[in-house]
């Protein structure tokens, strides 16, 4: 689930393949992406510029919020379940993986650029420290420092 806010609403993902924008105003449900773009989605992020990047079974889609479209689709490596993702400098997404990896992606050229495998778990949080820095938190009752 995550409130934006470039529109105010909540738009949340479920695992019937579609992300939901929720009016604040109204309680409604107005706006529905359907279909692989959205596959099981894990976590939700707000990008700047008006996109959000939603974590798949098997993609990581840029849905524009203006349009409410995916407007690119970056295939994951496989074997890969994003768990939690958190935004870092240059259009790149730090990305906590279900198997205990830390992964970041280039949402400009779709490439991953870097996977460390770090934990034992899951990875469930993930926070920038400052502009170099992140420290991630998992499953097995550890954390991480990190420096970028």
């Amino acid at each position: 689930v995550l409130i934006s806010g470039a529109r105010d609403d909540i738009i949340s993902g479920t695992y019937d393949h579609c992300l939901r924008a929720w009016n604040l105003e109204t309680y409604k449900c107005d706006r529905i992406v359907n279909g692989q773009d959205c596959n099981n989605t894990n976590c939700i992020l707000e990008l700047e510029g008006n996109r959000i990047i939603v974590a798949g079974e098997n993609v990581l889609s840029i849905i524009s919020t203006t349009h409410f479209v995916a407007v690119q689709v970056i295939k994951k490596e496989e074997g890969i379940g994003i768990f939690s993702m958190i935004e870092i400098r240059d259009g790149n997404v730090l990305c906590g993986t279900k198997e205990g990896n830390v992964a970041i992606y280039d949402v400009n050229t779709n490439n991953m650029l870097v996977k460390e495998t770090s934990h034992k778990d899951t990875i469930s949080t993930l926070r920038n420290v400052n502009n170099s820095m992140f420290v991630s938190g998992s499953w097995d009752n550890s954390i991480k420092l990190w420096q970028y």
